[in-house]
């Protein structure tokens, strides 16, 4: 797309836990949190704060985690 010069978000694939918590911490929030794959359409979590990213991460939270 920004090759072409079409306008599209910014975005960043990470592959680990660690690339994505160093990604955090320096993001600008809001943000949408995706996962890769199917996800029973609950896999994209819009996270308004660090907070709320970090508790979307979390397995423990149940229909709201993604798995990273």
């Amino acid at each position: 797309m920004e090759r072409h010069g079409i306008p599209a978000p910014a975005y960043q694939v990470t592959q680990t836990a660690e690339e994505l918590g160093a990604y955090l911490a320096q993001a600008t929030f809001p943000l949408v949190l995706k996962a890769d794959g199917l996800a029973g359409g609950k896999g994209a979590v819009v996270a308004r704060t660090f907070a709320e990213a970090r508790e979307a991460l979390d397995p423990k939270a149940g229909d709201r985690a993604v798995d990273c």
